[in-house]
């Protein structure tokens, strides 16, 4: 009788988790992360401010948790498409498969974009720690499926290029998402020449960095 009470307290805990989640989402996608403080997630989950820091200390950590959710189903279907595609497929077939999977996500490019400034400073070591363990496990498991796909990749080559492929969703990310007066800038000549545009610009930097890992490898063969 006990284990059936704490079964059903275990599965209340983590309807609770995953409705604050869903709440912080809605907020994110509506206002921007400036503007989503835990006072409103709360409100808008239907829990007191304080049972919201039973769960999350911060609104990081809560953001984080967040971000470890779509990072898993987003490295999920990319293990699935790699694992799917015949070995030796090019490059740029790769990179479109890595491409439309991240651009169908742009929540998580969003979030991704402040990992490093934002989320990442406000974290206890155990919060840290398990977070970079998550993400190790994922990109080690994915980045053996692309060294399947691409086997000119050395050994642990597959892991390297997803950090690779971070950086720059990170930087094309936040080159891409400016400001109201910053698009008007930039909308005419000659600052229009250099302004970024995330879809146009992520498969085919995605193609290069690949052909670039490819070549360098074969060289040192």
């Amino acid at each position: 009788m006990a284990g059936t009470r704490r079964a059903r307290s275990e599965a209340a805990k983590e309807a609770r988790r995953a409705s604050i989640c869903a709440a912080a989402l809605a907020l994110f996608q509506e206002r921007g992360y400036a503007e989503v403080t835990m006072a409103r997630v709360a409100r808008h989950a239907g829990l007191a401010k304080g049972t919201l820091y039973l769960y999350f200390p911060t609104k990081e950590a809560l953001f984080l948790a967040l971000l470890v959710e779509r990072v898993e189903d987003l490295f999920g279907c990319i293990q699935r498409d790699l694992s799917a595609l015949p070995p030796g497929s090019s490059p740029e077939h790769v990179a479109a498969l890595l491409s439309r999977s991240l651009l169908d996500r742009p929540v998580v490019v969003d979030l991704l974009t402040l990992l490093h400034l934002v989320l990442e400073q406000n974290l206890d070591v155990d919060t840290a720690r398990a977070f970079k363990l998550t993400l190790y496990g994922l990109v080690a498991v994915a980045g053996a499926a692309l060294e399947r796909a691409l086997p000119g990749l050395a050994a642990g080559e597959g892991a390297l290029a997803f950090l690779r492929v971070h950086a720059l969703v990170v930087g094309l990310g936040q080159m891409s998402r400016i400001t109201p007066v910053l698009e008007e800038v930039m909308s005419t000549p000659p600052l229009s020449d250099v302004r970024f545009n995330l879809e146009l610009e992520l498969e085919p930097t995605l193609a290069a960095l690949l052909r670039g890992m490819l070549r360098n490898e074969a060289g040192r063969r």
